[in-house]
């Protein structure tokens, strides 16, 4: 909010929407001190919410701050907008930005042409979808993502396109439901104008505009993502099955000594079940000789080094050990 003498009144109307949440005010006109103690406090999130003029447009790297709202877009030049949509999304989670402008007032064309530049410019795929099913518009991401040109789909609904229902009626049911005011999101199989398939994580907003209920659709590709788990899941299962299946007792460990996982091997050793030793620092097999370098022999394993040696265990028996990064 770019207003001075109206930030704390606007402060006071989020924090009666958000009453359990910190909130803090910051503004151009704070003295550097406190100014900086605000971001410092944002930053190490010592509260919830910054209600802040332009003073973040710049140099303000805050990967956990998501999402941004703009208050009044329609006075921002269309630079300004870009750098304020930037000061969120600096982490790997998907970031949102909220452009608001009053419903009742007349958008100049200007400001207009500057909030369908963003609507333009996101990544994700965006459909405004109205109270009959029709799309209002789309943007230039989802001409690449699903194929088909604005102009093919602009007052169309899915039964027009020859999208089959399997992929069309879940879509329709998430346009519904938000047209109720419900916030839905989902990840579907979908597919482009071409046939191809793909992965999708689906969101649907509700929102009014010109006094009427409309629905704004968010759709990105997930394809990569899933192949990526998929192929991590494949991998955890075939190290589960070789870790378990070693006639060696293994025990992994993390930086701060403490056991995360071990193997059956490791169980019969020891006596000892799984459950009882994860999280434990101390040594379970009750080495007879245990010297003093036994933490340094550890921390030279995080730091890449593989380590091998043998000493007794209990029993009477010689044992050989490794430990390795």
């Amino acid at each position: 909010h770019n207003r001075v003498e109206t930030i704390d009144y606007v402060a006071q109307r989020v924090q009666r929407l958000v009453p359990d949440a910190r909130l803090r005010v910051g503004h151009g006109q704070m003295s550097e001190d406190d100014l900086e103690r605000i971001m410092y406090d944002f930053y190490h999130r010592e509260y919830d919410i910054l209600v802040c003029t332009t003073i973040i447009e710049n140099g303000l790297d805050i990967p956990a701050a998501n999402p941004i709202i703009v208050n009044r877009a329609d006075r921002f030049g269309l630079a300004e907008l870009y750098q304020l949509r930037g000061r969120v999304g600096r982490s790997s989670r998907r970031a949102y930005a909220y452009l608001l402008y009053r419903r009742r007032e007349r958008m100049s064309d200007e400001a207009r042409k500057r909030l369908q530049a963003i609507f333009n410019a996101s990544e994700d795929a965006l459909v405004l979808w109205n109270s009959s099913l029709r799309r209002v518009d789309v943007n230039t991401a989802y001409e690449c993502l699903y194929g088909w040109k604005r102009e093919e789909v602009i007052g169309r609904g899915y039964e027009s396109l020859g999208v089959a229902s399997r992929f069309s009626e879940p879509r329709l049911d998430l346009v519904r439901r938000s047209l109720a005011g419900e916030t839905c999101r989902v990840e579907l199989e979908s597919v482009r104008k071409n046939g191809e398939r793909f992965q999708a994580d689906i969101r649907t907003i509700p929102f009014m505009h010109r006094g009427e209920r409309h629905v704004l659709t968010i759709a990105r590709d997930i394809t990569e993502r899933r192949e990526r788990e998929e192929a991590l899941r494949a991998s955890e299962e075939q190290y589960r099955t070789i870790y378990n299946a070693s006639a060696d007792a293994l025990a992994l460990r993390d930086a701060q000594f403490r056991i995360v996982d071990v193997n059956a091997a490791y169980e019969r050793m020891s006596g000892l079940a799984r459950e009882q030793v994860l999280g434990a620092g101390e040594l379970t097999l009750e080495l007879l000789d245990v010297p003093d370098w036994r933490r340094d022999v550890h921390d030279r394993a995080i730091a890449g080094e593989a380590v091998r040696g043998a000493t007794a265990a209990g029993g009477g028996a010689g044992r050989g050990w490794g430990t390795g990064r």
